[in-house]
């Protein structure tokens, strides 16, 4: 069944401490939710699967105390974990009984056996909601489940998804599973002619594998079309602690958005939308709904960029990270 979601951001903080039964730790998980209305209960569940296909309900957890506006703590307590690694998730429960899971998250090892009393384990968990598409005109999609030995169809659109040379790992992302990049080479392509002219976003979930740092002189690709820096060419990219977007026109035009001294955090999932008018010459990069970076260049509706022949590629030769629910829309 097509994924077509809406994303609710849920930011939890993990602490784990030792209880007086050995190897059982006690959690307490704090987090935001911008909108509670259609959310009645939430629930920890843990497995020794990574994709939580036999998965256990723990239930000695208080009721969620309101701590700010928004902010919330539960503590679960005397949790059967004696396994490790060992994977989490959050359950969600709306108000109409249906439920809405989180990413998963791992811990790699018994934390009691480190022999200290508390160990801060900050998580980036995010819930997702079916109740209203975020993409109401998707040309494509591609939900990253499965990762090709050649070939895959994406979800919406009809477009085949080639893989480029080396194998990504499929792991568990924001909604099923997502493309790990853990080496180089690990990308994968299709046909430009998806990929409106004039208007158009391309979003996706993205989590880094490496931080915002000024020293790191690899350019790191979110998605590039087949020519770069050339004319009708589309990419955007890390490279150090900057972040770019660029369009060339068929005329062969420059038009950029960029952020340098941007900041982002290792091994947290965050929304990135890419968008461009060449009616107006807007360009914007957002993160998780924000702006990070937004410009209006020269119009570039008389030189529209032909994409001709060229492919998308989602990621390049370096790593950027992991990748997930991937879409191409009109604005």
């Amino acid at each position: 069944m097509i994924k077509i979601l809406n994303f609710v951001i849920l930011f939890f903080g993990i602490v784990i401490t030792q209880s007086a039964l050995a190897n059982i730790p006690t959690m307490t998980l704090n987090w935001t939710l911008p909108d509670t209305s259609e959310s009645s209960q939430f629930k920890l569940y843990y497995s020794l699967n990574a994709d939580m296909s036999v998965k256990t309900w723990h239930e000695n957890c208080t009721v969620p105390s309101a701590l700010t506006q928004g902010a919330f703590s539960m503590t679960c307590t005397n949790i059967p974990i004696t396994s490790f690694p060992v994977y989490i998730q959050i359950i969600g429960t709306l108000a109409d009984t249906s439920e809405i899971g989180s990413n998963i998250q791992i811990i790699e090892s018994d934390p009691i056996k480190t022999d200290l009393t508390t160990i801060p384990v900050v998580q980036n968990f995010r819930l997702t909601s079916p109740l209203e598409s975020a993409h109401p005109n998707t040309l494509f999609y591609w939900n990253i489940d499965s990762l090709p030995e050649t070939t895959i169809t994406s979800d919406i659109g009809n477009i085949t998804i080639t893989k480029t040379q080396n194998d990504g790992t499929s792991s568990p992302g924001i909604v099923g599973n997502c493309l790990e990049q853990t080496g180089i080479s690990q990308s994968y392509y299709f046909p430009m002619t998806i990929v409106p002219i004039n208007k158009g976003t391309i979003s996706f979930w993205a989590k880094h594998s490496t931080p915002s740092d000024s020293t790191d002189g690899t350019t790191r690709f979110f998605f590039k079309s087949t020519n770069i820096g050339k004319a009708s060419t589309i990419y955007a990219y890390t490279y150090k602690n900057a972040i770019y977007f660029i369009i060339y026109d068929s005329s062969g035009s420059l038009h950029r958005t960029f952020k340098v001294a941007d900041t982002w955090t290792k091994d947290v999932w965050y929304e990135y939308e890419f968008s461009w008018n060449g009616e107006d010459g807007s360009m914007s990069i957002r993160r998780d709904k924000a702006i990070v970076s937004e410009i209006d260049t020269t119009p570039w509706h008389l030189a529209p960029p032909f994409w001709g022949t060229q492919d998308l590629h989602i990621g390049n030769r370096a790593p950027l990270g992991s990748f997930d629910e991937f879409y191409i829309s009109t604005n």
